[in-house]
């Protein structure tokens, strides 16, 4: 049975800014590195874990907190946003809204038939509470991914490193774009200046370090 939490609202309010960017950052590195780690992937003896553990959970609450929808709609929305790279299917779906549905955390409408569900499902009080502990406890998970992230770059051939340089740059662009005006209108003006000036002078440094590296290959 899952734990009820009812976690701190303003706590998890805050934790709330940097979890969407977390999540989406994984979901981009994870594209990518899973690409280019195909082939190593074909000879390996265990297939890697492509999500962490928990997110199914944490999406499925976080997509009927903003309207009730069929168990399909959450699997093609996910398979659709992170590029075919997360594919859970009906046997992980549904279990899943089952026991979201006892916990009391969602409730159900419709019925069931011909192995397929026509139900569809909304949020309950109890389920919010929880998708807050939700959101705390993934606020963490970009930090950690961080540092695993390293032993990826490490595991990169060569001739690889190459065609990573634009996929990053442009998976990690293209994410954050939709996430910033995407949120554009539910933040403070001044808030959203600041993380963009911040972001412009991350894009400064690299743009010199880009500078530097050209000027040595030139030398």
């Amino acid at each position: 049975m899952l734990k009820q939490t009812v976690g701190n609202a303003e706590t998890s309010h805050a934790s709330a800014k940097y979890i969407i960017y977390d999540i989406l950052k994984y979901i981009a590195n994870s594209i990518v590195f899973m690409r280019q780690l195909e082939r190593v992937r074909s000879h390996a003896f265990i297939a890697p874990q492509g999500t962490p553990r928990g997110l199914l959970m944490y999406y499925v609450l976080h997509k009927l907190s903003l309207k009730p929808v069929y168990g399909y709609e959450i699997l093609k929305d996910i398979e659709s946003k992170s590029e075919g790279v997360w594919r859970p299917g009906p046997s992980s779906i549904y279990p899943l809204l089952k026991k979201l549905e006892r916990a009391g955390f969602i409730r159900a409408q419709g019925k069931e038939g011909d192995g397929t569900s026509h139900k569809f499902y909304t949020i309950t009080q109890k389920g919010r509470e929880q998708l807050l502990e939700l959101k705390k406890k993934f606020s963490q998970a970009g930090q950690r991914w961080d540092s695993i992230a390293r032993i990826f770059v490490e595991l990169v051939e060569p001739e690889d490193a190459l065609r990573m340089v634009e996929k990053l740059s442009t998976s990690k662009f293209e994410l954050l774009r939709e996430l910033v005006e995407s949120k554009l209108h539910d933040l403070p003006k001044r808030e959203v200046a600041y993380a963009l000036e911040q972001y412009r002078l991350s894009l400064k440094r690299q743009l010199d370090w880009v500078n530097e590296l050209l000027s040595k290959l030139g030398e």
